[in-house]
């Protein structure tokens, strides 16, 4: 009996959570406490690293963004008209003002064949090295150059100059770069230390404990960073292991290597290692509260409300709406999962609502339409039929008479055209894929009795945007002298080199607008709502300003930069009347 309980025992809930979690615990604490320090080890590799190589990065690109600044500043006076087509003294003129304020030693002009053609100073100390250094570049470069002198205490820039012969070079003494303030100690450690070397292998700057003078080319990082690389290297010597991080200079083609001793790094983590049998113990102690708290006031609340999230999913809107206990953040979960669900049924009300009016409106067209059809267009051709038998009776025995009945027949044919054509603009405006948007947009508000303002240079969209802001603007227009009793409609339309915007602004009644989509319906919106749903299906954005008073404002931008071709204003102007 004692055996049959033994293993029955074993299988109960609280033996099983024993043997599947404190079990497995307790062997990876021991492996824990055995491979702590190599584990450590290997995480504070990779954490150094990751963070030598954002500091490394942060400074190189602290550098460049302080070289580029001159570099922006100089290629924008090469770009300025006094260099690009003055003579000598304007040129001469344009260094000398520029010189005040671009905060640069020294400028200068210079022909491809090396010649000064202008200079502020007249003859600066590195002119000679610069202009080398600006000869020996490719034929036809148009980027500009970076670079040091010989002797690392000058740092010049050669830019060419569009559409010219020219070159401008312009000069900043080392030092004033600020890098001993960039690469400081409370930037980068007391133990570390800094390099900047050029393309040439050439130390332009350095900190910390390093040799007075090296073969820098050969030290780690630094030919990886002339060649445009970035990363972290662990390197052993002279018996110690130093973290070396290295970044490129791009535009000057500098490099930027740190390096730091690893011992500095670990020393103060290491001192603390007497404390993890005291953490393991805890670690094991709060896994055991943990996993109690865990199955009580967490596993059962979440599989309760996952059952009750596939029955909201299974049209029951009301199955969040009671607690499931556990812990705070559960039951805020179940509140959330309660609201989302009451808000689905709201939208889904709204949309039916809306689909009923798209239905209703769709029949009273159709209605309409079969009545207009009906009274008008079949009337007319009856009369038409009558009209071509009593030429044919007449056409023997009185041609004179005839010819008047054929006549009156060829004007009733002119009014049935007429009739189909007003038929054809309600369904569909064809003049708006003859002339385009912003000429049948002038015809919408001259018919409208509204204003017409166009702004920026008119040009052809996509047929859906075309169709889409035109039916906004007619339903816009509608709601003005229907609903808002509005006296004065403005339509305007403003093309930008990335955009079209669509406004219609009335002084009506206003109304309060809704702060959610989904009450536009409820509010009887119906038109706003399909001003919102063709925005959406042509990618544009939708604002509906309104207050009650105060009139309303409808606005509609979409993306421009995706249109055909410049629209033909004048010829669409000329056109207006013969649609």
């Amino acid at each position: 009996m004692s055996q049959r309980h033994h293993a029955l025992s074993l299988r109960s809930l609280r033996v099983q959570i024993l043997l599947w979690t404190i079990l497995p615990l307790t062997i990876l604490l021991i492996a824990f406490s055995l491979t702590g320090i190599r584990s450590h080890q290997r995480s504070m590799r990779a954490v150094t690293a990751e963070h030598n190589s954002g500091i490394v990065l942060a400074l190189a690109s602290a550098i460049s963004a302080s070289l580029d600044r001159y570099t922006v500043s100089i290629e924008v006076l090469a770009g300025s008209e006094r260099l690009h087509r003055g003579d000598e003294g304007a040129v001469q003129a344009a260094l000398t003002d520029a010189g005040q304020i671009l905060g640069i030693a020294s400028l200068l002009a210079v022909d491809p064949s090396g010649e000064i053609v202008a200079a502020v100073p007249p003859r600066p100390d590195w002119t000679a090295e610069a202009i080398r250094s600006m000869q020996a570049l490719p034929a036809g470069t148009h980027e500009p150059l970076v670079s040091a002198t010989s002797d690392g205490r000058t740092v010049f820039w050669a830019v060419p100059v569009p559409g010219r012969a020219l070159w401008l070079l312009g000069d900043l003494p080392l030092d004033e770069l600020a890098l001993g303030r960039m690469l400081s100690i409370g930037h980068l450690g007391t133990t570390a230390s800094a390099v900047l070397v050029d393309r040439a292998g050439r130390a332009l700057f350095t900190t910390g404990p390093l040799p007075a003078s090296a073969d820098w080319q050969r030290w780690p990082g630094v030919s990886q960073a002339l060649a445009g690389e970035n990363g972290v290297l662990f390197v052993n010597g002279a018996g110690t292991e130093n973290v070396v991080a290295y970044a490129p200079i791009p535009r000057a083609g500098w490099a930027l290597v740190i390096r730091e001793p690893w011992e500095s790094l670990t020393a103060p983590l290491l001192r603390f290692n007497w404390a993890v049998p005291f953490v393991l113990v805890a670690a094991a102690v709060a896994s055991l509260l943990t996993l109690f708290f865990g199955l009580r006031y967490v596993v059962r609340p979440l599989h309760l409300l996952g059952l009750r999230a596939d029955r909201i999913g299974a049209g029951d809107f009301d199955a969040a709406a009671e607690p499931v206990g556990g812990v705070t953040e559960i039951e805020d979960l179940r509140r959330t999962l309660d609201r989302m669900a009451r808000q689905i049924q709201h939208d889904q009300r709204a949309l039916q609502e809306y689909l009923g009016a798209v239905t209703r409106a769709q029949e009273e067209e159709r209605v309409r339409l079969a009545r207009e059809l009906h009274d008008e267009t079949v009337q007319t051709l009856i009369a038409l039929s009558q009209r071509a038998q009593m030429a044919q009776r007449t056409l023997a025995r009185d041609p004179a008479r005839a010819t008047e009945r054929l006549g009156e027949l060829r004007a009733m044919l002119g009014e049935a055209i007429e009739e189909v054509r007003r038929f054809s603009r309600a369904l569909r405006p064809h003049y708006l894929e003859e002339l385009g948007l912003a000429p049948s947009l002038e015809m919408l508000a001259r018919e409208a009795g509204a204003r017409f303002h166009l702004t920026g240079a008119p040009r052809r969209l996509s047929p859906d945007q075309e169709l889409a802001l035109y039916r906004i603007a007619q339903e816009a227009l509608n709601n003005a002298h229907r609903h808002a009793q509005a006296q004065e409609v403005e339509v305007k339309v403003t093309f930008t080199e990335i955009a079209a915007v669509l406004q219609i602004a009335d002084n009506g009644v206003g109304f309060e607008v809704p702060g959610r989509p989904a009450d536009l319906t409820r509010a009887g919106h119906f038109g706003l709502m399909g001003m919102r749903e063709r925005t959406q299906a042509i990618g544009g954005e939708l604002t509906v300003s309104s207050m009650p008073g105060r009139g309303t404002v409808v606005t509609v931008a979409v993306d421009g930069s995706r249109g055909g071709t410049p629209d033909q204003s004048k010829s669409g102007e000329e056109d207006l009347d013969s649609c």
